[in-house]
């Protein structure tokens, strides 16, 4: 009996120190698991902040896109834009020239050429839309201007945005991981889903 009491009290001691070593090792979890929290949670309010401060605008990285894109071939625009102008308008043979001397030979066959009268319409037509085209493509040739200073500044703000827009992805198979952090970013630009 005696021996019976000690092993009960062995088993009941064990038992203690086995329920507190579960205890101690739940609570552990429950300590890494809030610390991981923390740590996410003020990830997220840095990523969140990032981008509050990145003051983003619907439709913002298209139109830089799109200013980059014309600032960086502005001589190749303005070459182009300055040659269309040219060849309708202002050398001997330009486009206008040609069709103004064609204009004027079918306008002398009016009375034996039943038809000259529409085609010299149709002709009068074509000249004043050149002559619109021309003075556009004049006007558009002196507003491009390349400017190294305003592309750096747009790479600068591009570069904000993008980072701003960056989704974290899981390192295996690319998917999107944290959807709570697009509905933010989608809420934060105004886009409903």
């Amino acid at each position: 009996m005696e021996t019976n009491m000690r092993n009960y009290h062995i088993v009941i001691g064990s038992k203690r120190y086995f329920d507190e070593y579960l205890l101690k090792s739940a609570l552990k979890q429950l300590k890494d698991r809030a610390a991981d929290a923390e740590k996410e949670s003020d990830y997220l309010q840095f990523q969140f902040n990032q981008l509050e401060s990145a003051r983003l605008q619907l439709g913002e990285k298209e139109a830089l896109e799109e200013e980059l894109e014309l600032l960086t071939h502005a001589e190749n625009i303005k070459s182009a834009l300055s040659g269309l102008s040219w060849n309708l308008r202002d050398t001997e043979q330009s486009v206008i020239q040609v069709l103004k001397g064609s204009r004027n030979a079918i306008s002398a066959l009016e009375n034996a050429f039943k038809e000259a009268g529409e085609y010299r319409e149709r002709l009068d037509s074509v000249i004043i839309e050149l002559n619109d085209l021309a003075d556009e493509a004049e006007r558009r040739a002196e507003s491009v201007e390349y400017n190294a200073g305003r592309i750096e500044k747009i790479n600068q703000r591009l570069n904000i945005v993008v980072d701003a827009l960056a989704l974290r992805f899981d390192s295996v198979g690319g998917k999107i991981v944290d959807q709570l952090w697009c509905c933010r970013i989608m809420r934060l630009i105004g886009v409903l889903l």
